[in-house]
């Protein structure tokens, strides 16, 4: 079985080892900072993976304080950062970035990088993942990740995988490595997914397709088309679809639709209704149409949908 460590630092407690449910004390792999004021991290040895393609190391969330500091000349995994709260500095390569929420980096074997917490009051708060693998090379590079920096569209969809990662990263079942396996590929997808280039984020487009974004969020159960999101939003409807297309690599009709199916089918699991009920919820004049929709949006029609939910669910 695995050896897992789950490794909580602050200033005030000493490094703790869990494995196989007894805790001990212990000493943390040496790639992990002891600048971090603190940490939940996770540590699997990388001699119990075998010769999987893919397989997570360590990962976790770290608090950087003022005048924290990480060189090197490379990496023995490949290292994936997502900055979530201050500002810092990060040199990767031979190029210097600023970093800040939402800022995501990735770094290997002979990348060299620089992470730092330039700020003179201000903690840097940080998720990381470190990967090994031959699968692990091929799909970043596939992705076109390694030594990269980029913004995410998403931020808190990849938090949660980064959550998910620490959660099943501490645990110690047969499931554990193909699950963290299954989550490292699936936070590669969402990074080449929501992914914004470098220095884009702060434009005055991008920050227009957010707003735009939390408006829908907000009034989808109001909003029916594409010219409702335009007026909503007070902007064009054909310069709204260029920015959704650029940022959330999807139009803004279809995320409309996306969020009012999924209310949909929480209607017909949670509250029992009928279609025609359902359909008039969402201001649907023609049942047929709504289902028509909903099978688009969700691969299978409304009724079908019903039929298939357990009777725990009824």
């Amino acid at each position: 079985m695995p050896v897992i460590s789950v490794l909580q630092r602050s200033a005030a407690s000493p490094e703790i080892l869990v494995s196989g449910g007894m805790i001990h004390m212990t000493q943390e792999p040496q790639f992990f900072s002891q600048q971090v004021t603190s940490a939940h991290r996770f540590y699997r040895n990388p001699q119990n993976t075998g010769s999987r393609e893919f397989s997570v190391i360590a990962g976790g969330k770290e608090t950087c304080p003022p005048g924290y500091r990480i060189h090197r000349t490379g990496f023995i995994y490949y290292g994936i950062e997502l900055v979530v709260s201050g500002k810092g500095s990060l040199v990767l390569g031979e190029h210097t970035y600023e970093l800040s929420p939402g800022t995501l980096f990735c770094y290997g074997p002979n990348i060299a990088h620089t992470i730092e917490n330039d700020q003179q009051e201000t903690d840097l708060i940080k998720y990381f993942v470190d990967l090994k693998g031959e699968a692990v090379q091929t799909l970043l590079e596939e992705m076109a990740i390694p030594g990269t920096v980029s913004h995410t569209s998403s931020p808190h969809s990849l938090m949660n995988t980064f959550e998910e990662l620490s959660l099943y990263g501490l645990s110690d079942t047969r499931y554990t490595e193909p699950l963290c396996a299954s989550l490292g590929k699936s936070l590669i997808y969402k990074i080449a997914q929501t992914a914004i280039p470098y220095g884009v984020s702060y434009t005055t487009s991008y920050t227009t397709c957010t707003r735009c974004k939390d408006i829908i969020d907000s009034s989808y159960l109001s909003l029916q088309t594409l010219q409702d999101i335009a007026d909503a939003c007070g902007i064009d409807g054909a310069y709204l679809c260029r920015l959704f297309k650029r940022y959330e690599h999807q139009s803004p009709y279809q995320y409309l639709l996306r969020l009012r199916m999924n209310h949909a089918a929480d209607l017909l699991a949670s509250c029992g209704l009928q279609v025609k009920e359902t359909a008039a919820r969402l201001s649907y004049e023609d049942q047929y149409h709504f289902s028509r929709t909903f099978k688009r949006v969700m691969g299978q029609s409304p009724n079908t949908f019903c039929n298939q939910r357990s009777p725990s669910d009824s």
